[in-house]
């Protein structure tokens, strides 16, 4: 595999963030499951795209280093003293397991025992489960 390289968020990466972010929570959380597809994508795309002006400074984006356009996956966050609050973090399909999702969060400074998170999907509730410093606060949001 080509060199994997961490770098800020940039402007052009918005239309894949959002959609990819939409199209993943809408199938790997059970609260977006419950809500019909047109409801779901008619409020919840305003608050991701909030999330992502108010985030952007901090944002990170995972690409390949001969292809800087090619995202990987991503990761938005706010840094909020000892605890970030974790927004959402994503990794394509074919890139997961090769530690991606690791090193977002490391390059973020997110701790990875004690931090917030605003979004519940399978994948962070198999994560999180019996971790009393990790807290889920979706009115952050």
């Amino acid at each position: 595999m080509e060199k994997i390289i961490i770098r800020p968020f940039e402007e052009k990466d918005t239309n894949f963030i959002i959609n990819s972010w939409l199209k993943n929570y809408k199938f790997s959380s059970r609260f977006a499951q419950s809500i019909t597809a047109k409801v779901y994508y008619a409020n919840h795309e305003p608050i991701v795209k909030n999330l992502i002006n108010r985030c952007a400074p901090y944002s990170l984006v995972a690409t390949l280093e001969d292809s800087p356009r090619v995202i990987l996956g991503y990761i938005v966050f706010q840094p909020t003293g000892p605890s970030h609050i974790l927004h959402y973090v994503y990794v394509k399909c074919p890139f997961r397991g090769n530690g991606i999702c690791s090193e977002l969060i490391k390059e973020a400074q997110i701790d990875k025992h004690c931090f917030i998170y605003t979004h519940l999907t399978s994948v962070v509730a198999e994560y999180v489960e019996d971790n009393p410093d990790i807290l889920y606060n979706p009115y952050l949001i």
